[in-house]
């Protein structure tokens, strides 16, 4: 599913260009560091599946040289902002830990890219419109046909497998959340955007200092502060948003759109209940209750890469998938606007008929 995104990568340059200050230049190391751990990690497990006999053969697969060109990008990425951080005069005591993994990740990455073909990884107009993660669990089901088809237990072989390799306990450089989805003839793996941001409360606390800073200054230009506000790696994560809508098929979201309205309606009544007012006015969620589908929080915490996920109010309320397993203890009583969700990404494809099988050709993510 490689749309063209000439729009949004003209150049790596221009892609992973950061805009910082003296607020956030400690923030954006420590995110770049989190994140580039995360893909070293995610090398690291691409490295352990071709580690086997097979491997040649799997370095064949369009899952695998996807997944490829998605770190190679990355690690594009991360060496540009080494050395403006260097130019910068950030100390080099400071920027020890962040060098050190891209020496590793190279390591690996070098290891991967043997055998492809320049031009499989060269090409900027065809780097993958989905995650890392994505694409590892996609070349996990490719690679591994012996592992359980339910869907809690294929999430924990997963686990088992790739569980070491990971040192980080924040999605950093990562999809909040995954969505995982069985069907007959294959699978489907979506995610949320992913996010170069190390929380969701950092995040709140830093506009809380902008919005402070802007009420002492005179504004002179709103649209020129309006460009003053995406720093760090808030441009980065805007064109990732953006990126990601490209995976959805033209013309083929309007009926969940208008689902997605009547949910957000019914939320905003006072006096009854979310479900009651959908009952009300009849509203049902679409059927997929014959497919098995389940979200997981991608490192939410330590101890694991995968685990269970309540899904938000509105994808409570819109879709109706099989799950077989334990269930997330927390359940998430926020709306998250229709499309940014995994589970959107999901149904759409469920309705367009995409899947991906186990073939060496065939790729989804």
């Amino acid at each position: 599913m490689a749309d063209s995104c000439e729009y949004i990568i003209d150049s790596v340059e221009n892609f992973w260009k950061i805009e910082t200050d003296e607020d956030c230049k400690d923030e954006n190391l420590e995110i770049l560091t989190v994140g580039v751990n995360n893909m070293y990690s995610i090398a690291n497990c691409a490295n352990d599946l071709i580690s086997g006999k097979d491997g040649l053969k799997l370095k064949a697969y369009s899952t695998y040289q996807r997944l490829v060109k998605v770190l190679d990008f990355v690690f594009k990425g991360a060496q540009l902002f080494q050395h403006n951080a260097s130019k910068s005069g950030l100390p080099e005591e400071q920027l020890k830990p962040l060098s050190k993994t891209i020496d590793d990740f190279k390591g690996v990455l070098d290891r991967l890219k043997s055998d492809l073909p320049e031009d499989i990884v060269g090409n900027k107009n065809e780097i993958p419109n989905s995650s890392a993660i994505e694409l590892l669990l996609e070349l996990f089901y490719k690679a591994c046909p012996d592992v359980d088809d339910i869907i809690y237990e294929f999430a924990m072989a997963f686990e088992a497998r790739f569980g070491k390799y990971f040192t980080e306990n924040k999605s950093c450089g990562l999809p909040r959340v995954v969505f995982i989805c069985y069907v007959s003839s294959g699978i489907i793996v979506t995610a949320s955007a992913v996010k170069w941001q190390l929380s969701f409360k950092k995040v709140m606390e830093r506009e809380m200092k902008k919005k402070d800073k802007k009420e002492e200054e005179e504004e002179k230009n709103e649209n020129e502060n309006e460009n003053t506000d995406r720093k760090g790696f808030d441009r980065v994560n805007e064109r990732l948003i953006q990126w990601r809508k490209t995976r959805f098929p033209s013309g083929s979201t309007q009926t969940a759109k208008e689902l997605s309205k009547k949910v957000f309606g019914a939320s905003t009544a006072k006096k009854q209940g979310i479900g009651c007012v959908l009952k009300e006015q009849n509203v049902k969620a679409f059927d997929h209750s014959n497919i098995q589908g389940g979200a997981f929080h991608v490192l939410q915490g330590a101890g694991s890469i995968l685990k269970i996920h309540r899904p938000c109010n509105k994808c409570r309320r819109m879709y109706n998938f099989a799950y077989i397993g334990p269930k997330g203890s927390v359940q998430d009583g926020r709306i998250f606007q229709y499309g940014s969700c995994a589970e959107d990404l999901c149904h759409v494809l469920l309705e367009n008929d995409k899947v991906s099988d186990r073939e060496p050709d065939t790729s989804l993510c």
